[in-house]
């Protein structure tokens, strides 16, 4: 990554980084966008602890990662958007769509 600020704010680039950002500054502004964000997450995810032999057939494990910003109108919120690569596994075609906000 080479941008490390927007507006003048650290970005994080990880969930730790964001901890010691929200440290040195004496706030939670970073933390508290995460917890929303996994807040409204949290029931789309299973969590299985057990062997990777044991999982049902069909699951995969999908890397996912957490993608830090901060929003200028909304008085410098800061986002976090947790996101999955899945662009590495095989989507079935069904579960595929193509969106573009804006063209008619």
């Amino acid at each position: 990554w080479s941008r490390t600020h927007k507006y003048g704010i650290r970005i994080p680039k990880s969930v730790e980084e964001a901890i010691a950002i929200d440290k040195e500054n004496g706030d939670t502004l970073w933390w508290d966008s995460l917890m929303l964000k996994m807040k409204n997450l949290h029931p789309a995810l299973d969590v299985h602890e057990c062997k990777v032999a044991d999982l049902p057939i069909g699951y995969k494990f999908v890397k996912c990662h957490v993608i830090w910003d901060v929003k200028l109108g909304e008085n410098f919120r800061r986002k976090a958007r947790f996101v999955a690569g899945v662009h590495m596994t095989q989507v079935p075609a069904s579960l595929c769509y193509f969106r573009m906000d804006g063209f008619l």
